[in-house]
């Protein structure tokens, strides 16, 4: 399918779906032409929570409720941190999309040069505007179900002509 016809599919659904809500019957889905592979951030909790303990030792104990508002809400930024915001990995047809600054970043399948597995890390080699970028997946910094990634992307670069190394440390 043209990516105009997906386009006008996919309003069309948008249409339905609404129309259908309004009338008290379920929506009707649609099969995602992705796959998602999920994993959890380790720094920035950890951070929040250093902060918290910096906070608590070093500040003198103060009967205001800001003391204890701005003390008790980073252990809190950090478990909001942990739980919802997850750093992804999502594997379309012809792109791979990731999240960095807030933002999802694609790539093309043509701009992808290489993917290369090396012991509990996976690493995605791309040009950018020309240059050549790097994405690392770790299984220490965030625990990214390396194994599920690794047959995803093996399928994803068999399937476009990318390269795939294993290294073996």
């Amino acid at each position: 399918m043209s990516r105009k016809w997906e386009r006008m599919v996919e309003r069309n659904a948008k249409k339905s779906n609404k129309l259908r809500q309004k009338q008290g019957k379920p929506a009707l889905t649609r099969q995602a032409d992705f796959e998602i592979v999920k994993g959890r951030s380790l720094v920035l909790p950890i951070a929040f929570l250093l902060i918290a303990l910096f906070f608590l030792l070093t500040a003198a104990p103060d009967t205001s409720g800001s003391y204890w508002f701005t003390v008790l809400s980073y252990p809190a930024l950090a478990a909001l941190y942990y739980f919802v915001y997850r750093p992804y990995l999502k594997i379309g047809k012809d792109w791979l999309g990731v999240r960095r600054w807030f933002i999802e970043q694609r790539i093309a399948a043509a701009d992808v040069k290489s993917v290369i597995r090396s012991g509990g890390h996976i690493v995605l080699e791309y040009n950018k505007q020309g240059k050549t970028s790097r994405l690392v997946f770790s299984k220490v910094l965030n625990l990214y179900p390396i194994e599920k990634l690794d047959e995803s992307l093996r399928r994803f670069a068999a399937q476009h002509g990318v390269r795939y190394e294993l290294e073996r440390k």
